[in-house]
């Protein structure tokens, strides 16, 4: 690109590619979660990649069961976008996420 400088260094993370849990670490952590509760939370954290104050905020009606035409099911999340102390101009109220 023209007229763009390169950067001079590379930034430095002190984590590995190891480091980031795949879906067998996430099952394995699941499944000694001490109570349901805090096992639905990180499995949603882990499935729709929200902020924990869009997970904690949700209600039941903001979760639809659905089963496609070929019977595979998965949940339409709605996620209320929360003023977060973020000054910018919303043009929607809510977004879904997917978890199959």
């Amino acid at each position: 690109m023209i007229g763009v400088k390169r950067l001079s260094k590379r930034e430095k993370t002190s984590y590995k590619p190891s480091d980031i849990w795949d879906e067998t670490d996430v099952s394995v952590f699941l499944k000694y979660c001490p109570n349901k509760r805090d096992r639905c939370y990180y499995a949603m954290a882990f499935d729709i990649s929200a902020r924990p104050a869009e997970i904690l905020s949700l209600r039941i009606k903001d979760i639809k069961f659905c089963v496609t035409d070929n019977d595979e099911q998965y949940v339409e999340v709605r996620i209320p976008i929360l003023n977060l102390g973020i000054d910018t101009a919303k043009t929607e109220d809510h977004f879904y996420g997917l978890v199959q």
